[in-house]
């Protein structure tokens, strides 16, 4: 796999696995559940170490199929990015979902946390205040 190396000297894989529709749109399908887990699981396998997802992702089950994925591997060997959606971008609802998010994928932290989308109702300086809590705390 090749890497590219930010500013910061981490690596980040240049391909990463892409999870939307994995367990469902908008809203929970678990009709494929075990062929989903183990999809994860082989793409691993084949060399993937970055997951890519969101709390949106078939309702927050996408994290959840994830966290069964991984729960027996080695974290430190992998990336995981998730996405706050922009409906819960006060203080306290970034803080709320990235401890959902943390809890579905069965890991203490998150590597890539991300706004999924701007809210123009919410100030972006609350949404940052409460970024920077996270990362302060370890979960980001």
């Amino acid at each position: 796999m090749d890497y590219k190396t930010p500013t910061d000297n981490s690596k980040i894989p240049v391909i990463g696995l892409g999870t939307w529709e994995i367990g469902g749109f908008m809203e929970t399908d678990s009709s494929r559940d075990k062929e989903a887990v183990q999809a994860i699981k082989n793409a691993i396998k084949l060399g993937y170490s970055h997951i890519d997802t969101a709390e949106l992702y078939g309702d927050g089950h996408t994290e959840e199929l994830i966290g069964n994925a991984i729960k027996d591997l080695d974290r430190s060997k992998l990336i995981i990015t998730s996405k706050v959606f922009k409906t819960n971008l006060k203080y306290d609802e970034v803080i709320i979902s990235c401890k959902k998010s943390l809890e579905k994928l069965h890991t203490d932290y998150i590597d890539i946390y991300l706004i999924h989308a701007p809210n123009p109702e919410i100030p972006l300086k609350e949404t940052m205040k409460a970024m920077d809590y996270l990362v302060e705390q370890g979960m980001i």
